[in-house]
């Protein structure tokens, strides 16, 4: 009984959209309801990373920044965009994208403090 009930929530989450079923991150669950601050909004990304964040190829992913309005904001033209643009792109577009290697991203950014001796 148990078994057909765990069936008919998958369908019933199922046929009312992918929105309807509560979101997991398989053994992650920081990653769940991530909320960048300031200073992670004003990141730049380059777009080999944007490539990566959307999982598309180079082709698509300059579609998506002509597409999506996205501006550059690196000196010269160099295709840096803010990490804020891109995530609220997502957002309001629905685009699919890698929520790890936004987070690899992040920690790779994360300013470290040098370890106590």
């Amino acid at each position: 009984m148990d078994e057909m009930h765990g069936i008919m929530q998958k369908v019933l989450a199922f046929v009312d959209g992918p929105d309807a079923a509560p979101r997991k991150t398989k053994g992650r669950p920081q990653y769940e309801d991530y909320y960048l601050d300031e200073v992670e909004r004003n990141y730049l990304v380059t777009c080999k990373e944007l490539q990566l964040i959307w999982m598309v190829c180079e082709r698509t992913a300059y579609r998506y920044i002509k597409k999506y309005s996205l501006t550059d904001v690196g000196d010269g033209g160099t295709g840096q965009f803010r990490l804020g643009d891109v995530t609220d792109a997502i957002s309001t577009y629905g685009i699919d994208f890698s929520r790890k290697t936004i987070m690899a991203i992040l920690e790779k950014r994360r300013i470290k403090t040098p370890p106590r001796p």
